[in-house]
C-alpha cells in the first residue's frame, strides 16, 4: 500500500514539473556518458600501455663531423668512443650506421630539397638501446650525457 502511494506522488511530481524531469535526465545521461568515456579511456590506455611499453628505446646519438655539441668539439667521435661499455640496465643495442641513418632521412624526408644536399657524411653514428626496464631510461641517459664523443 505504502509502495502505491509512493509511485503516485512521484507521477504527480514528474508530471507537475516537466521541465525539470526533462533537465534532471539529460545532466543523468550526460554524466553516466562522461563516465563511460572515461572508463573507455582508461582501458584503452592501458591496453596500449601494455604493447608499446617493451619496445621503448634510447637513442645516443654520437658526433658528427662539424657537430655543434659541446662533447664534440665538431670533431667526429672515434671507433673507441663508439664502441664503448653499455650499462647493466641494456637489454639489446642497435647501431645504426651514416648509411642506414641516410637512408632513414631519405625516407622519411621523401624528395625535398633538404635531402638533395645532404650527404651521408654530415649525419650521425647512432646506437639504438633496448632496455632492461623501461622506466630507468633516466639512469642511461645520465651515463651517456656529457660523454666525450656523444652528441645527444
Amino acid at each position: 500500500m505504502k509502495l502505491r502511494f509512493i509511485l503516485s506522488e512521484v507521477g504527480k511530481g514528474l508530471s507537475r514539473n516537466r521541465a525539470m524531469s526533462v533537465a534532471v535526465i539529460l545532466v543523468t545521461f550526460v554524466s553516466l556518458l562522461f563516465v563511460g568515456i572515461a572508463g573507455l579511456t582508461q582501458m584503452q590506455v592501458s591496453k596500449m600501455k601494455s604493447e608499446w611499453y617493451d619496445k621503448i628505446e634510447v637513442t645516443i646519438y654520437m658526433c658528427a663531423i662539424n657537430d655543434a655539441a659541446a662533447n664534440c668539439n665538431a670533431t667526429e667521435a672515434s671507433d673507441a668512443q663508439a664502441s664503448a661499455e653499455m650499462t647493466p640496465y641494456v637489454a639489446h643495442v642497435y647501431e645504426e650506421t651514416k648509411e642506414e641513418a641516410y637512408e632513414n632521412f631519405q625516407r622519411l624526408n621523401g624528395n625535398n630539397a633538404l635531402t638533395q644536399w645532404t650527404t651521408p657524411d654530415m649525419l650521425q653514428f647512432a646506437f639504438r638501446i633496448k632496455l632492461v626496464n623501461p622506466e630507468q631510461y633516466s639512469v642511461v641517459k645520465e651515463e651517456f650525457s656529457g660523454t666525450a664523443g656523444v652528441s645527444e
